[in-house]
């Protein structure tokens, strides 16, 4: 699991959390910073994260609140 950044950077998941008991649901969490720098920034275009062989992108306007990136 990755997450990719629009300069092409791929950051390694920092935690995994399993679900617990009959919930179905878990949590990808990986690191705002990576080598020292934003992940995601408000001029990006989007963040990808790979999954088992399947990709996602998350829109960074959507992810934007009073111009700063929230997520």
């Amino acid at each position: 699991m990755y997450l990719y950044g629009t300069k092409g950077d791929r950051v390694p998941l920092a935690r995994f959390v399993p679900p617990q008991g009959a919930q179905r649901s878990f949590q990808l969490i990986f690191p705002r910073r990576y080598k020292d720098k934003e992940i995601l920034r408000p001029e990006d275009k989007s963040l990808n994260l790979e999954f088992s062989g399947i990709y996602m992108e998350f829109k960074a306007d959507k992810m934007q609140f009073n111009g700063k990136v929230e997520y």
